[in-house]
């Protein structure tokens, strides 16, 4: 493997052969010295070849490994695009004009008196990944556009996170640089004005990854050991930290008693519930990102209510701070104006994709998360209402019933909002500690696990109808010998606008799985419609044990499909057991013939106990020999046996097709036959699995 990226992207193992080595050998990996920033290094004081110098080196060993993931992915790409000279100079261009413009910002900006500017001159960067980034956002312009709005939107909200959370100079030449591959790509890449609108699914995608973005930014801020951007201080709005010790021997020897109350129990949560509990807006917004992903519309209220809450505190906020006679108008457009821009531009977003997100939960499913949540709520608070006044002698000062019942609204919120609310008592024992630190945890935990369950489970309606409709449409129009399978218990049915047109499907993770052929005349169209009905719903949609007809049919649609099996097919008008092969077989003919043995065809509702019985045994030894469990509605079991798709299977099989499955039916005679017709079976068939891919 590593021979074969040699051969189709020399340049780029080449380059990051180099890179290693010089940070191996000048103990870069480990984090680059101010030395050796002062010398390669490229900044406001560096001397203008320091451009290229400082593509060699990168700060730290995060940097290095995010930088060889960047490289190592659109470095083969764009060889093999454009070739490795194209490519070198596509990097080149994009790194220095991106070092460029981003030292020209910040020089305008430190005139400007731009707070967060004039703290990035004299500062001093390195790394391969400004033109790394130009490099991945010009090749953009030669991919599908598919993969051209993806790679865009998530390259260019990472560089923009960075930047305006983290802040440093090399935070900012990645922007610039993202900036300059636009703009190489744009007039030197672009081929004609190819503009294909966005489907359902790919605008879904895009505005989940924006809402994931807005939550991931103040993460990223939290995270960083020394966060300088213009939007820092936006990460005490979604994810606050622990306060330091210092900070809160600080406060307390001051004058702010209720502060420093406030950041005493905030030190005092453990690690993890107030990691959790910081995390959980956040969190939240995942979520619900994952819930737009699939088009939910419960997702998409949510999110629109979150922005809009989100977008009045800043704005408040901005008001209080206005007020300050020694507030910038520069520093309150950027640090504040910016960050409320943000949830206004999403919620701007929600609104003009509204119709994008549809799907409803069904009303049960609905209750049944309220139900849940309002007894989750409801034990947990009494939980620690009445489980506190028990321990209260491990809490300080220790309460009262009624002062548990005021503090129980705190319990709720993260460590970083305590401040909104006055605190009456902090834990101490283990009991207390346990209770005060874990109630909202517990309770976050669980509406976080049920948004999340909402996001990705299937409800499956009652089917009956539908399925007495499909069981007509096989006898009206045929089908494959699997087609009786699409009568089993548990499908669900979706039909062609005219209803002449059927297709049975489970939902497995997401995946819509069928078994069979589309039931009707209109099977290419029915493969469309149901892709598009799954799309609407976030699924793949899967065809699984289609014959060759229906794989040619969607291959023409840009389908992939694999071979999974054969059917075994006989001609019994043509069938005859002579020729020695067949001796074994007409002995055990004879030898049942002279035992009185005989073959009763029947169904399995229709059977006697007796049989049935002896089933169910051999059934069960059968299974208990297995490494595996049984297979399922792919393949049936006892179940589908017993069911209505064991009569659609019979009166199937009497029309003339046959099938060999452990849980369905066998060939019928020709005596046996409905109408006198002879029992024959096509030619061998193929049966493949075919999955839609974009």
């Amino acid at each position: 493997m590593i021979a074969r990226l040699f051969r189709t992207a020399p340049l780029t193992c080449a380059f990051l052969i180099v890179f290693w080595t010089a940070g191996a050998l000048t103990g870069a990996i480990g984090g680059a010295s101010d030395e050796l920033l002062t010398r390669t290094g490229f900044g406001t004081g560096s001397p203008w070849w320091a451009v290229l110098t400082s593509a060699l080196w990168s700060m730290d060993l995060l940097g290095y490994l995010a930088t060889t993931v960047l490289l190592a992915v659109t470095g083969p790409l764009a060889e093999r695009e454009f070739g490795a000279l194209r490519t070198a100079v596509i990097f080149l261009t994009t790194h220095v004009l991106g070092s460029f413009l981003g030292l020209w910002l910040v020089l305008v900006g430190g005139d400007l008196h731009w707070g967060w500017m004039e703290s990035l001159i004299g500062e001093s960067a390195a790394g391969p990944s400004i033109g790394g980034v130009g490099l991945a956002l010009a090749l953009t312009f030669r991919m599908p556009p598919l993969w051209k709005r993806r790679v865009r939107l998530m390259t260019i909200l990472s560089v923009l996170v960075l930047t305006l959370y983290s802040g440093w100079l090399e935070d900012l030449l990645r922007l610039s640089g993202g900036v300059a591959g636009l703009l190489v790509g744009a007039l030197f890449l672009k081929r004609g004005p190819v503009h294909k609108a966005r489907s359902l699914q790919e605008t879904r995608v895009l505005v989940a990854l924006l809402l994931a973005a807005s939550a991931l930014g103040p993460v990223v801020s939290m995270m960083s050991p020394y966060p300088n951007g213009p939007l820092w201080w936006f990460a005490d709005v979604v994810a606050v930290a622990q306060p330091s010790q210092e900070d809160v021997e600080a406060v307390c020897a001051s004058d702010a008693v209720e502060l420093c109350r406030t950041m005493v129990v905030q030190l005092s949560y453990g690690r993890f519930p107030a990691l959790v509990m910081s995390l959980l807006p956040a969190l939240l917004l995942l979520v619900l990102a994952e819930g737009l992903r699939r088009g939910r519309r419960f997702a998409w209220r949510a999110a629109l209510v979150f922005n809009v809450a989100f977008a009045a505190f800043i704005g408040s906020y901005v008001v209080h701070v206005a007020q300050f006679p020694d507030a910038s108008v520069l520093e309150l457009a950027v640090s504040f104006g910016v960050p409320m821009l943000a949830p206004l531009a999403i919620t701007a977003v929600l609104l003009l994709t509204r119709k994008h997100f549809d799907v409803r939960l069904p009303r049960h499913a609905v209750v049944r998360f309220w139900r849940f949540t309002a007894i989750s709520v409801a034990s947990l608070s009494a939980l620690y209402v009445f489980g506190g006044y028990l321990v209260r002698d491990q809490f300080t000062p220790e309460p009262g019933f009624g002062a548990l019942l005021a503090d129980l609204p705190t319990r709720f919120l993260p460590p970083g909002y305590l401040d909104l609310v006055p605190l009456r008592f902090s834990a101490e024992g283990f009991a207390g500690t346990l209770l005060f630190e874990y109630t909202g945890v517990v309770f976050w935990l669980i509406v976080l696990a049920g948004l999340l369950m909402a996001s990705w489970r299937t409800w499956p309606s009652s089917c009956e109808e539908s399925a007495e409709h499909a069981r007509q449409l096989m006898r009206r129009h045929g089908g494959s010998s699997l087609s009786y399978m699409t009568t089993w218990r548990g499908n669900q049915y979706w039909f062609t606008p005219d209803g002449e047109t059927a297709i049975a499907y489970r939902v497995v993770a997401t995946i819509a799985l069928t078994v069979g052929d589309p039931i009707g005349p209109a099977r290419l169209d029915a493969v469309r419609g149901f892709a598009e009905f799954c799309a609407h719903n976030g699924w793949t949609p899967c065809l699984y044990s289609v014959g060759a007809e229906t794989r040619a049919a969607v291959e023409t649609l840009g389908w992939s499909a694999v071979q999974v099996a054969e059917d075994t097919v006989i001609e019994l008008d043509e069938l005859s057991f002579t020729g020695k092969k067949w001796q074994d077989v007409r002995t055990a003919l004879n030898k049942a013939a002279k035992a009185g043995i005989t073959a009763e065809w029947c169904t399995y509702a229709e059977a006697p106990y007796a049989i049935t019985d002896q089933i169910r045994s051999i059934s069960a030894e059968w299974v208990a020999d297995k490494g595996l469990p049984e297979m399922g509605f792919t393949l049936g079991g006892l179940e589908e046996l017993a069911g209505d798709g064991s009569a659609a299977c019979w009166r199937w099989t009497a029309t003339g097709r046959c099938t060999a499955s452990r849980a369905g039916c066998r060939c019928t005679p020709t005596a046996r036959s409905s109408g006198g017709r002879s029992t024959s079976c096509a030619a061998a068939r193929t049966a493949s699995a075919v999955r839609w891919s974009s």
